[in-house]
């Protein structure tokens, strides 16, 4: 585990050069650009040879593998935007930063790395006002974290029944396990969350950057809705600016900017996440030749691209309870092939989980 623990470390440095040279420092400074782009390949080249040694040596389960893999896929298209991107990032609170000193740099870089969403930041979206006290957000953030485990456990209950049940393979069973992994996704994450809002306090961090992962995804009443505000946004900026930027600017180069070239940008956006749940799947099991994954994210772009179509054809936004079955539908109808794929491939160990709740 030590020399795993050394060869991540190393494959990190590359990432926390570029985001150090993106400090508002080096506005003006072509070498460093230069230099950020040159540590593309050499990051890329670093995570996958960790990637590889991580999936032959470390003793974990597949589920958390699928998170790792996941991590890892996005640290690699950091390093291609922090390579590529023109302008350095600065805390919309410190576009011009005094500090300018090497240390005060390399905590700008460090503080980069540890901000994939954005918040606060150039690239990302302005924080709120964080209206509660330090101890308010501890007690709110234990309360939820809480919560998030009792209803982890009555989520995984059931899916165990399902998986053991011999009418596990009807339509409708099937169908219902797919809500429920969803929702086991939703619950991990946010648990994930918590704890990280929990280490920010306790490091004394921003709080205004670090609000909740999820802002109750079941209260969507469209997927616009779902996929933009209420699922996290961990990565919304890097599946953006990898997927979405790039094949919108591709198709109005060649067609002009339009509705086509914003909704395949849509598109290419939910693509590249489709991709690295592809690489996720294949950290963790095997790799998926069905591209179960990537259909599935990618007919979420459709669908959002439905909604704006339905709107501007009717006048009326997809809202409500009929926005709301619409978009349930829509998620598990397309989200059961990519369910099916992970389970067979035994993303979810049901035995280990049977023997840890028994």
């Amino acid at each position: 585990m030590l020399a795993l623990i050394v060869t991540f470390t190393i494959s990190q440095f590359p990432l926390i050069t570029q985001a150090f040279f993106l400090h508002p420092y080096y506005r003006q400074n072509q070498n460093a650009r230069l230099i950020r782009l040159g540590l593309i390949p050499i990051a890329l080249v670093l995570l996958a040879s960790f990637g590889f040694q991580w999936r032959a040596e470390a003793v974990v389960d597949s589920f958390t593998n699928v998170f790792f893999g996941a991590f890892l896929g996005a640290l690699a298209l950091r390093s291609l935007i922090w390579g590529m991107v023109y302008e350095p990032y600065y805390l919309l609170s410190d576009p011009n930063p005094a500090g300018k000193g090497f240390f005060d740099r390399l905590c700008f870089a460090f503080s980069l790395y540890c901000s994939p969403r954005g918040i606060g930041w150039s690239f990302g979206v302005p924080a709120k006002p964080l209206n509660q006290t330090r101890m308010a957000f501890f007690l709110e953030t234990l309360t939820r974290f809480l919560i998030n485990m009792i209803i982890l456990i009555g989520i995984v209950i059931p899916l165990m029944a399902i998986d053991k049940s011999p009418l596990g393979t009807t339509l409708l069973l099937r169908h219902v396990a797919t809500f429920f992994a969803g929702a086991l996704a939703w619950m991990t994450l946010d648990i994930l969350g918590c704890i990280l809002r929990l280490i920010a306090l306790a490091f004394q961090r921003n709080l205004t950057h670090y609000p909740f992962l999820f802002d109750y995804p079941i209260k969507a009443t469209n997927l616009a809705d779902f996929w933009s505000r209420r699922w996290h946004s961990l990565v919304k900026h890097i599946f953006f600016e990898t997927g979405g930027r790039p094949v919108q600017s591709l198709v109005a180069s060649c067609i002009g900017e339009g509705h086509l070239s914003r909704a395949l940008g849509i598109i290419g956006a939910f693509s590249v996440s489709g991709f690295v749940h592809e690489l996720a799947l294949y950290f963790a099991t095997s790799f998926d030749p069905t591209f179960c994954t990537t259909l599935f994210f990618a007919s979420q772009g459709l669908g959002v691209i439905l909604e704006a179509c339905f709107r501007r054809l009717t006048g009326l936004r997809v809202d409500g309870w009929p926005g709301r079955v619409w978009m349930f539908i829509w998620l598990v109808g397309w989200g059961r092939p990519m369910i099916n794929s992970w389970s067979e491939k035994g993303v979810v160990d049901w035995d280990a989980m049977r023997a840890l709740f028994s």
